[in-house]
């Protein structure tokens, strides 16, 4: 017994919000005040995760 489904329509697909100005600019605030705190601290595994956090961050303003 196969059970098919209908074809996904993309254009039916809701629409994720973008974060707005201000809340972009208070991210990239949390974020470059976390960075600051780092300066010349951090061990490789810090920075390995700050890298990460700042691909998140261009990812997302990417998408906004």
């Amino acid at each position: 017994m196969s059970s098919t489904s209908a074809p996904v329509v993309w254009s039916s697909r809701p629409v994720p919000a973008a974060l707005s100005p201000e809340r972009l600019a208070a991210f990239v605030d949390r974020a470059l005040g976390r960075t600051q705190a780092l300066l010349f601290t951090a061990t490789p595994t810090d920075e390995l995760d700050e890298i990460g956090r700042w691909q998140q961050l261009k990812d997302q303003a990417f998408a906004g």
